[in-house]
């Protein structure tokens, strides 16, 4: 377990050593660190209104709902039943491009959620699911840059992320569907 924390320490290291060096860099990290997961469901809302007029909306929400609602228990259940970690502006000294209060770093919350409602939004619109996926992975990695997540937090996210959209599916098409 030490080498695992020396070589995730290693890999933070690296990306959070990019942070601090260029305001336009900085800039991009920081939007995407915080702000991207506010505004992409805004315009990923009037997106798919405009142009999937086939879908009905309230199977959207329903199953969005639904897989956010699981991904925040696995969250939740990861950070304190199993593996409670500090964040890495708490134990080094790091580049902090984003104010982030104190709480459990382990899984990422940002990762988990997006990837997985990218996934359930994939068994609606493939092309837009993998959009949000990918889009996941961008703001893991800038959370990364911003120095308040560790490479495994993010990781950790991401793998949680695909038992959460399926069972959430499950879910969806049991009871709503």
């Amino acid at each position: 377990m030490r080498t695992l924390e020396q070589w995730d320490l290693k890999i933070f290291g690296a990306f959070n050593g990019l942070a601090g060096k260029n305001r336009f860099f900085d800039a991009i990290v920081i939007f995407f660190a915080r702000y991207y997961t506010v505004v992409m469901p805004i315009g990923l809302f009037f997106y798919i209104l405009e142009t999937h007029a086939h879908l009905s909306f309230r199977q959207l929400i329903y199953s969005q709902l639904i897989v956010l609602f699981v991904a925040r228990g696995f969250q939740n259940l990861f950070r304190f039943l199993f593996y409670r970690r500090t964040r890495p502006f708490q134990d080094h000294k790091v580049t902090q491009l984003i104010k982030k209060y104190i709480e459990a770093s382990f899984p990422s919350g940002h990762a988990i959620t997006l990837i997985s409602m990218g996934l359930a939004l994939g068994y609606f619109d493939p092309g837009l699911g993998w959009f949000m996926v990918l889009s996941g992975v961008v703001v893991g990695l800038a959370r990364l840059v911003a120095g308040v997540h560790y490479p495994l937090d993010v990781l950790a996210g991401i793998v949680l992320a695909w038992p959460s959209a399926a069972i959430g599916m499950k879910i969806y098409y049991y009871f709503i569907k």
